[in-house]
């Protein structure tokens, strides 16, 4: 009897110390204070939150209008870098990370992470802005809750791979996910990160076609994705219905890529974009993954620069039109 008593004891503890070094590696020390030095990385104190923004100011101030970007569930401002190096020159930018990213404020209380809370926390950074709001995935969901708040404020809108409601599985899977103890979903999240670039967690979001430099990003990424945020986000979640996008009333375009494996198309873009009916046709990137802007970040770039043009974005702001991103 004492051979299997020794033995259940050191599984117990083999299986103790593995939860203890994951939960160790997966821990992050308190947010850095951004370089003291930069003249656009700042932080925005909202309803006594730090949010780490970047803010691209144009010389003409608010008299010209502002893109605003906002990232997806567990992004960071630098899936933007290629929109932020593009716009900044010609029109304000300000890229944001909201609450529980990046390098913003974790607080632990469920209520900060409720999607009501966040869309405010963004409401409150774009106060006295007249915006174009550029947001990607979860993002979107933001967006389209944030526009009845200021619909005279913002003038056009680009969902770029928008999750639409969850579908009976995708609830199903969240539920299973909320009741299991974080220590336990960081095991899991280990092992799916296992081969590094070419890890099921990094092939997930990315087509097949994207760099090694951003498969290095983007297995970062998911690794400062912490497993504690994504759960109270989720929990907190108000997803968008066919009414909330009936309320929006500016220009919205929609952009996809046609390898995406988070939001698949016809379950998301596609049917956000029959929702709002008046939209043009969707642009779909061949190959590309989830993260479509870092992956092709020119095709989207020069599709995002004309389409804003379309909308009324002065040609003496925004430059000559953008290279024609050809038959995409």
């Amino acid at each position: 009897m004492k051979q299997p008593l020794a033995v259940s004891v050191a599984a117990t503890a083999a299986v103790g110390g593995l939860i203890f070094f994951i939960a160790r590696a997966a821990a992050r020390k308190k947010a850095p204070e951004p370089p003291t030095d930069s003249d656009v990385e700042r932080w925005a104190v909202v309803r006594g939150k730090r949010l780490h923004v970047v803010f691209h100011e144009h010389a003409a101030g608010r008299e010209v209008p502002t893109l605003v970007l906002i990232h997806g569930l567990g992004g960071q401002i630098g899936q933007w870098d290629a929109q932020i190096a593009h716009f900044c020159q010609v029109a304000n930018v300000l890229a944001i990370e909201w609450v529980g990213n990046g390098k913003s404020d974790r607080p632990l209380g469920d209520a900060d992470y409720e999607t009501r809370s966040i869309v405010e926390d963004i409401a409150d950074v774009l106060d006295g802005y007249k915006e174009k709001l550029i947001s990607h995935s979860y993002g979107c969901v933001l967006a389209s809750h944030l526009y009845p708040l200021a619909p005279t404020s913002i003038s056009a809108m680009i969902f770029i791979a928008p999750k639409g409601p969850p579908s009976a599985h995708e609830i199903a899977s969240v539920s299973s996910l909320l009741k299991l103890p974080t220590p336990i979903v960081n095991i899991f999240r280990y092992f799916d990160r296992r081969g590094g670039v070419n890890s099921k967690s990094v092939n997930r979001m990315l087509g097949k076609k994207a760099t090694a430099e951003l498969r290095e990003r983007q297995l970062v990424w998911n690794r400062e994705n912490e497993t504690g945020v994504l759960k109270r986000v989720l929990k907190g979640a108000t997803w968008p219905t066919q009414d909330t996008y009936k309320q929006i009333t500016c220009p919205v375009l929609l952009i996809g890529g046609s390898a995406d494996h988070v939001t698949p198309l016809n379950i998301n873009l596609e049917l956000i974009h029959s929702w709002l009916g008046s939209s043009p046709t969707p642009v779909i990137v061949p190959e590309a993954g989830h993260i479509v802007m870092a992956e092709e970040p020119d095709v989207v770039n020069a599709v995002m620069h004309n389409w804003l043009i379309e909308c009324g974005l002065s040609k003496t702001l925004l430059g000559p039109a953008a290279a024609d991103p050809g038959s995409i």
